[in-house]
């Protein structure tokens, strides 16, 4: 069944992170045919969702979607979301945290953590949070799988929304040509000086872990609602 562009719910919480602004950013992300991007091809967007393309943009900017990308037939949704909240200011990079740090980070900030399949992906040099869940909406069940990771002190956050009917097989090629200038890439371009500074850097991450985890259990409440919730369209 056909997916909703309003109706995809993240994993990621937070009433945590308060004072959240959607960050700058330079996400490249390459797709096939197959899609149609807001940038360029708005119409064929509005066409498919029956929203005005100033509905769309004031939706992906409200969200901090830097990129959006939809299939013909709406089964296949891509999102690459770009925040700078006070959590991933304080993080900085997961990419100096090891695989225990993040997954207890991770069990802290994604719902419904023990329902997901949850996987720790590396590409060149940046880390990335995966999770794969189950889910189901008014427009039928579809596989929600995120890349999750925290670079420059921004969270981006790569989704793909999979209607059931649909293979999940395109995922892989579109993450393996996701990039960013804040992402880590120490095979290709980062000096000595930066990897002397991931090596100092990763010396204080058990303490940077120590504080998160401190002030995350702290500050969350029983009204917590999703950060990264997509409201519904209108019926």
């Amino acid at each position: 069944m056909k997916l909703k562009i309003l109706t995809v719910t993240l994993l990621v919480v937070s009433l945590i992170f308060t004072l959240s602004v959607s960050a700058v950013s330079d996400v490249k992300l390459s797709v096939d045919d197959e899609f149609f991007t807001l940038s360029d091809d708005a119409n064929k967007l509005c066409e498919i969702t029956g929203q005005t393309e100033k509905e769309i943009r004031e939706y992906c900017s409200a969200e901090g979607i830097v990129f959006l990308a939809l299939n013909e037939k709406n089964t296949k949704q891509i999102k690459v979301t770009s925040k700078k909240t006070a959590f991933s200011e304080k993080v900085g990079n997961i990419s100096f945290m090891n695989e225990s740090e993040i997954k207890e980070i991770a069990s802290l900030l994604i719902k419904d953590f023990s329902n997901a399949k949850f996987a720790i992906e590396e590409k060149n040099s940046q880390k990335f949070i995966y999770t794969e869940s189950l889910l189901k909406d008014s427009g039928g069940e579809y596989t929600q799988t995120n890349y999750i990771t925290v670079a420059d002190e921004c969270i981006y956050t790569l989704s793909f929304s999979t209607s059931s009917e649909e293979s999940t097989d395109y995922i892989k090629p579109i993450f393996a040509s996701f990039d960013c200038g804040a992402f880590l890439n120490f095979n290709a371009s980062q000096n000595v000086t930066g990897v002397a500074g991931t090596v100092v850097i990763s010396l204080i991450g058990l303490w940077v872990l120590y504080t998160l985890v401190r002030d995350l259990r702290n500050d969350r409440k029983p009204k917590e609602e999703p950060l990264a919730t997509l409201e519904e369209s209108e019926e």
